[in-house]
């Protein structure tokens, strides 16, 4: 009996064995059912950690370097927006400088203006502390002057495009004829207005008969041109200037090189106001110092603006 139960118990540990062997076969083991997966999974779980890892160093270094794509590109970018305000504040400042040296050069110019005023002014003067003849050789610009003879009384000039106090109207030009001279010399005799309807003239009528003129030598201005001055053979003509080649070919005659300004009334509807400087040397030294504040001001802001960017580049 005794063999018989060792063989009993021999043959119960042999087919124990026979199956822990088929379970192992079927991957359970001793770990039971599904025993054996989870070793793999783990394996897996941290081989992905370490890759992760691996990423995040690589990561870490490629931005200490500055080398990672994204946060390069960002960096790059505020770095450029910052550089590009920088220039363009400093273009500002350069086309500020621009206009500096004009806005002196424009105060220096009213300065030589008002000079220029002055010394006519002081001329204008000047030439009524003495009067002279035409014929006398000291005649000068604005020398007070007397002459006996006659106007023409068909023959005379609306001198066109004249204004006075914002209204339009003509400076009337007479041809008169000085006692014992063989030249004729132009008179301005003042300025009468304009009908609205420009095919319309002014009635004037010239004095009549011997007459003393009595005014001021000047020079014949040139201003510009608004169109050019045609003639049909009808008296009076409408003139842009006076241009005494011209004049003297349409009438024939040797006109002296002054036109006398006068000073005296000779027409009844005629305004003499008149003086050589339409715009006093008072009033240019005031536009002088305008253009000067001007530039201090521009200056300063200018000063201000270079230390600001002086110190946003150092960082202050």
């Amino acid at each position: 009996m005794v063999g018989c139960q060792l063989a009993t118990v021999d043959t119960v540990n042999q087919h124990c064995q026979q199956q822990n062997t088929d379970k192992h076969t079927d991957g359970e083991g001793f770990y039971g059912a599904g025993g054996l997966a989870p070793i793999p999974q783990n394996k897996e779980q941290t081989g992905e950690e370490a890759g992760n890892r691996s990423k995040e160093k690589q990561n870490k270094e490629q931005f200490e370097h500055g080398s990672l794509p994204g946060r390069a590109i960002s960096g790059a970018i505020t770095l450029s927006k910052d550089q590009s305000r920088r220039r363009f504040k400093w273009m500002l400042l350069g086309m500020g400088l621009l206009p500096l040296p004009l806005l002196i050069m424009l105060g220096f110019w009213q300065l030589e203006r008002a000079e220029e005023k002055q010394q006519l002014l002081a001329q204008w003067e000047t030439g009524k502390q003495s009067v002279l003849k035409l014929s006398d050789p000291g005649v000068t610009r604005f020398s007070k002057i007397t002459a006996a003879g006659k106007f023409d009384p068909q023959r005379w000039w609306l001198l066109d495009n004249r204004t006075r106090q914002g209204r339009v109207g003509y400076e009337v030009i007479g041809l008169f004829y000085p006692d014992y001279q063989a030249w004729a010399v132009l008179v301005n005799l003042g300025w009468v207005s304009a009908d609205v309807d420009r095919s319309i003239y002014p009635q004037v009528k010239l004095p009549q008969g011997a007459v003393t003129i009595s005014g001021h030598a000047t020079e014949p201005s040139q201003p510009l041109m608004l169109d050019k001055t045609s003639w049909d053979g009808r008296w009076p003509q409408r003139l842009q200037r006076l241009d005494l080649a011209e004049l003297q070919h349409q009438t024939g005659l040797e006109l002296s090189p002054w036109v006398i300004r006068q000073s005296n009334p000779l027409l009844s509807d005629a305004d003499l106001s008149w003086t050589p400087a339409v715009m006093p040397a008072e009033k240019h030294q005031a536009y002088a110092l305008q253009w000067f504040a001007m530039a201090v001001a521009l200056a300063a802001l200018i000063g201000w603006s270079l230390r600001a960017l002086r110190n946003e580049d150092v960082g202050i």
